[in-house]
């Protein structure tokens, strides 16, 4: 067994993941949304969620590994999260803590904990995958928003039955695509000025037959690494056990501020 340096960028959160999955099942639905109506909708959408427990499986894929693994995710919006990752018979790999700005990553493969600030550079990555820790809330859980200040694109149309919202960030710009009939976000890429893509999400969705739609796949590409979440289970909206981290007493302790 042969996993990730760390866990993810923690999962750099994490992860994030998808070419080639279908997305939300259509149905015919009309498209008369204006643009900011577009981000109130998805952002209101994503609002609903409190809480949020999920499972199922992580599959990396680099230059220098391809990998598979379980993982459990908690999330308590709006800045609190728990994931564990598990190898081959259950056994724990990493377990990653966020709260507020902080966060712990325990490395079961080294035995070190980590704890530092989420919005430095200094967290440790898993499975050749490095992502923004503050996106674990967003893209792990499948709850993808409109960053904050996103609040009307600077290009807007209709392309393949789907909304398409594109906002400039100085050089570079951030498009998005929007299922009209559930107000998710099913695509994000971020691009560079010079026209390359540098980060790549794709949120694949079912409709349970009470109208809800859950995640059943999110894709990250990144460079050459590519993660693909694929959900087993998910609840939202539950009570849910206090966060906490298990970590031997022998560990050794690391920290980036």
């Amino acid at each position: 067994m042969r996993l990730p340096r760390a866990v993810v960028h923690m999962l750099c959160a994490a992860v994030l993941l998808f070419g080639g999955c279908s997305l939300v099942r259509e149905t015919a639905v009309t498209m008369d949304s204006s643009a900011a109506g577009v981000v109130v909708r998805v952002n209101a959408r994503v609002g609903t969620v409190n809480t949020m427990h999920a499972s199922g499986t992580l599959a990396i894929e680099s230059p220098t590994m391809s990998n598979t693994a379980s993982f459990l995710l908690n999330v308590r919006r709006p800045d609190s999260a728990k994931i564990i990752i598990r190898g081959p018979f259950g056994i724990r790999v990493g377990e990653a803590l966020f709260t507020g700005s902080r966060f712990t990553f325990y490395n079961a493969l080294t035995n070190e904990v980590v704890r530092g600030d989420v919005l430095e550079d200094g967290m440790p990555g898993i499975m050749d995958l490095h992502i923004k820790p503050v996106d674990i809330y967003n893209t792990f859980s499948g709850t993808r928003a409109f960053a904050a200040g996103e609040t009307v694109p600077d290009s807007f149309m209709v392309s393949e039955k789907k909304y398409v919202l594109v906002f400039l960030h100085g050089a570079e710009r951030t498009r998005y695509v929007v299922d009209p009939e559930s107000f998710t976000i099913v695509s994000v890429q971020q691009i560079s000025s010079g026209g390359g893509i540098s980060l790549e999400e794709e949120y694949a969705f079912s409709k349970r037959s009470d109208g809800i739609f859950e995640p059943e796949t999110v894709r990250i590409l990144r460079d050459d690494s590519a993660v693909l979440l694929s959900y087993e289970r998910v609840t939202r909206n539950t009570a849910l056990d206090p966060f906490t981290i298990e970590i031997p007493d022998d560990a050794r302790w690391r920290s980036n501020r």
